[in-house]
């Protein structure tokens, strides 16, 4: 079966070593499609947040959220953002690497800076830290699943011939049943 995570799976899974390719943590070394993604699921994620606490401060449900379009489609397009590098990373690719003039230090306003730190970057971390644990754990699942069993060592046929008696003797005590 073709694997959706390209040829690295193989190797890794045959080392048995699913952390040999994670996604680390941080939105820093990570394309700008996935921090746009990330944030859309941080906003949906805080979104439902406020209204869980407007519902236990006594206003309605907050069910109907849950399969509203707005959420939806902000989880949906959010994790369809964050596939294109978290394919590339899980297939053996490396880090994002942003160019090199991308970070012009220009001073701004302390409420600029306040704007961006609560607006964009909590969001984006929420988003990021959720995304990263998903990838990372469809990643380590498809290794467990795809590993290869160690081979076996040489076998002793008087080992054979007990391993034959536990297994098949009702009276032995060791058996579980």
């Amino acid at each position: 079966m073709a694997s959706p995570f390209g040829r690295a799976v193989g190797r890794f899974a045959a080392r048995g070593d699913a952390d040999a390719w994670h996604i680390g943590h941080g939105p820093a070394a990570k394309s700008p499609l996935w921090r746009v993604g990330c944030w859309l699921i941080g906003l949906a994620v805080l979104a439902l947040g406020l209204r869980f606490l407007l519902w236990v401060l006594g206003g309605s449900a907050p069910f109907r959220l849950l399969v509203s379009g707005w959420f939806l489609l902000f989880l949906a397009g959010g994790f369809l953002m964050t596939a294109p590098y978290g394919l590339s990373r899980l297939r053996g690719g490396d880090e994002y690497t942003p160019p090199r003039d991308a970070f012009i230090v220009v001073p701004q306003k302390l409420s600029t800076v306040l704007f961006v730190m609560v607006f964009w970057r909590s969001l984006l971390s929420i988003g990021d830290e959720l995304m990263t644990r998903v990838w990372n754990g469809a990643a380590r699942r498809w290794v467990e699943a795809h590993a290869k069993p160690e081979p076996l060592a040489a076998f002793d046929p008087l080992e054979a011939e007990i391993r034959h008696a536990v297994d098949t003797d009702p009276g032995w005590w060791g058996k579980d049943a």
